[in-house]
């Protein structure tokens, strides 16, 4: 797979499944890769691969990280936005390892995750984890409303999963990407969860 395809294939998918979309949607602070305007709802989203490296060579570090950083990158785009519809990151795997759905709660939440509250205007907010270490995880403290959740696009067996975002002021609809699997992650996993977890995994296309 060459770098950029992970875009072509996502917008194959909308066509394939008649979800209207518009490419390359200027934010305050960058561009957003697609904009679908469904019935039910609008959303933003942005597509990036976890690669081995980048076209010149340089390692990308593991997938954990990457999905971590893509996260970060997208809320930077949105936050001065507040935009009033779900934002979703996508990533798909084109390294040549394979990765699970522990990356991804490790990357939204690492160890332990932000705890989430409602306040009185009933906004998801999070309270301070003290357990989480230099508050790395990308929905800690004030990485956490505008991420609506992660899908992971597994175009090798077709495992999509969407990994809502408890704490997300603007959640998507769990109907929204057709095929997706839903998987609820636990803010306070126990062995069970983190076992279950370990074995939901994404290959390499």
């Amino acid at each position: 797979m060459r770098p950029g395809d992970a875009e072509k294939i996502f917008s194959d998918y909308l066509m394939l499944h008649r979800l209207p979309f518009l490419r390359a949607f200027r934010m305050d602070k960058g561009i957003v890769d697609f904009v679908i305007d469904a019935a039910e709802s609008r959303i933003l989203c942005n597509v990036k691969e976890v690669r081995d490296s980048t076209p010149g060579g340089k390692p990308l570090g593991e997938a954990e990280v990457q999905i971590r950083n893509g996260i970060k990158e997208l809320e930077a785009k949105v936050a001065n936005a507040r935009p009033r519809n779900p934002t979703v990151f996508v990533t798909m795997n084109f390294s040549s390892d394979f990765f699970t759905a522990l990356t991804v709660a490790k990357a939204l939440f690492d160890e332990v995750a932000a705890p989430c509250v409602q306040d009185e205007n009933k906004a998801a907010t999070s309270s301070a984890a003290p357990h989480l270490p230099g508050n790395n995880a990308a929905s800690a403290i004030s990485h956490t409303h505008h991420l609506s959740g992660v899908l992971v696009f597994d175009y090798a067996q077709a495992n999509h999963c969407l990994f809502p975002n408890p704490c997300a002021h603007h959640p998507v609809s769990e109907s929204f990407f057709p095929g997706a699997r839903i998987i609820v992650l636990d803010r306070n996993p126990g062995p069970d969860t983190i076992k279950a977890l370990s074995k939901i995994i994404f290959f390499r296309l």
